[in-house]
């Protein structure tokens, strides 16, 4: 399906005002209507039926997405929203393969809004502008790394701690093989840092009378989402 943002680039104008065009709204110059019409045209837009189905306007349902494992995380929260009076859908998924699939059904639908929670959908496919997405948890770092090399992960690590002032580390893993344990590597490498190991998640719960002592440290890291979400239950 052919999107505002293809239009806007191939035409080489902002999607606002290929979205005044197809909507149209006006302040746009003759050229520029022209423009964003012929290159529509050229892609295959169809400018009446759809710049009439964008007219018609959104629809009253709102979605929320989330991954199945965080439905502990958001419980109450949806409980908040379940007291709107809003037609609200939540859509639960189980790998990032079907982030796609997923949004492309709801936008077919012409939502009020699209809500994200604890991922951003925009590497996975294109929105069109006409409808809110908003984004919970989420958040762009230039940091983010990706990569098999510990060393360029301790880099990364150690510049959070000289940038953060961060001088006390607890690291928390996933895992019984200690050898082979990034944790123990970047433990070995940074001062003042502590790591321990847990072979299943529940395990966790046998740290909580030393919970106390987690205070004097800065930073706490994990390896596994539902470990982080175990632990956050535990302070709460």
């Amino acid at each position: 399906m052919v999107t505002i943002k293809d239009i806007a680039r191939v035409s080489g104008v902002s999607h606002g005002t290929v979205s005044n065009v197809l909507n149209k709204k006006g302040n746009v110059s003759a050229a520029k209507i022209k423009l964003v019409e012929e290159t529509a045209k050229k892609l295959g837009y169809n400018m009446n039926s759809q710049a009439q189905f964008l007219r018609k306007g959104a629809s009253s349902k709102c979605f929320f997405l989330l991954f199945n494992n965080a439905r502990k995380k958001y419980a109450e929260y949806f409980a908040e929203i379940d007291q709107l009076s809003l037609d609200v859908e939540y859509v639960y998924l189980h790998k990032f393969s079907e982030i796609k699939n997923k949004i492309s059904a709801i936008l077919s639908e012409n939502p009020q809004f699209i809500v994200c929670l604890g991922f951003s959908p925009k590497r996975f496919v294109d929105i069109e502008d006409n409808i809110p997405i908003f984004e919970v948890d989420t958040y762009q770092s230039n940091k983010t790394l990706s990569s098999f090399d510990s060393d360029k992960i301790f880099e990364i690590v150690l510049e959070l701690v000289r940038t953060e002032k961060l001088s006390n580390l607890y690291f928390i893993s996933l895992t019984n093989e200690k050898e082979h344990s990034l944790f123990e590597y970047l433990t070995q490498k940074i001062k003042n840092s502590t790591h321990i190991q847990v072979q299943e998640r529940l395990q966790l719960l046998s740290l909580y009378p030393t919970l106390k002592n987690f205070a004097k440290y800065d930073c706490i890291f994990v390896d596994d989402e539902d470990l982080m979400h175990t632990l956050l239950d535990l302070f709460d």
